[in-house]
């Protein structure tokens, strides 16, 4: 099997055997998540806007088996506590399209998605200036651009 390139150096290791399982991990990451099959767009978050971890996911499902206080419930109550969240969800939906504003964001979550965007913006505006001494851009095409942005 050919050695893949784009995750070319591992973390030094003096452990031959540590080594051998960096390389091979690498490999596995490169293989499945960078050549393989899944697409940047469903795994990067760079350019999402939602949520950006599964903490809501692992929120509801402390509350689910907190509810039940037992590893497997019965099936009738179970199907009881999943149609009432349904219903939640749908009354949740009625209200919002009935034009009650969304829950807010606590503070501390507010001021974290803000500076995420802020580092995302000073981000581009780095490879920007990167792209710009690299590739510079003739005169006249700055002039071009300004026109049609005019127009």
């Amino acid at each position: 099997m050919k050695t893949r390139t784009t995750l070319k150096q591992p973390p030094p290791s003096t452990s031959s055997l540590t080594a051998a399982k960096l390389a091979a991990f690498a490999d596995y990451v490169d293989r499945t998540w960078i050549a393989g099959d899944y697409s940047l767009s469903l795994w990067t978050h760079f350019d999402n806007t939602g949520p950006r971890t599964t903490n809501l996911t692992e929120g509801w499902h402390n509350g689910l088996n907190s509810k039940f206080s037992m590893p497997h419930p019965s099936h009738r109550s179970f199907l009881h506590y999943v149609q009432k969240c349904q219903y939640e969800v749908q009354a949740r939906m009625i209200q919002l399209k009935a034009g009650q504003p969304p829950k807010h964001k606590r503070a501390k979550y507010a001021k974290l998605a803000e500076s995420i965007v802020r580092a995302k913006l000073d981000y581009g505006i780095a490879m920007a200036r990167i792209f710009y001494c690299v590739f510079p851009i003739q005169q006249h095409t700055l002039c071009l651009m300004r026109t049609l942005r005019t127009t």
